[in-house]
């Protein structure tokens, strides 16, 4: 399960923790679509995503395709619902943050 946290929460983290945080709070809103559970599809969905210091998504692509286009929706939609995300530490100094968010869908 992901941690708990906060926004304020985060403005508090160093930049080296606030890439897992936002990793986490992005897994907070994922939800495996019922068409692939009923599959049985799973699969991987790289997602490269550039946050800016107010948590706004700048941009984002699927970096890696898991090969289902229907998991690969999902992994877009759960971008979608987190939204804003949690705020950059000021003490990060920079104006954006670019990270690959690996999106794992599994039954297991």
């Amino acid at each position: 399960m992901a941690p708990s946290f906060t926004s304020a929460t985060l403005t508090q983290l160093s930049a080296a923790k606030a890439a897992p945080l936002l990793r986490a709070w992005l897994s907070r809103h994922k939800q495996y679509p019922q068409q692939a559970r009923n599959d049985d599809i799973e699969g991987t969905v790289r997602l490269y995503i550039v946050v800016d210091q107010d948590g706004q998504v700048i941009s984002h692509h699927i970096e890696r395709s898991s090969g289902s286009a229907v998991l690969d929706a999902a992994a877009e939609q759960m971008l979608r619902q987190a939204q804003p995300l949690p705020s950059m530490p000021q003490r990060m100094r920079r104006n954006r943050l670019e990270l690959i968010v690996p999106v794992v869908f599994s039954l297991r």
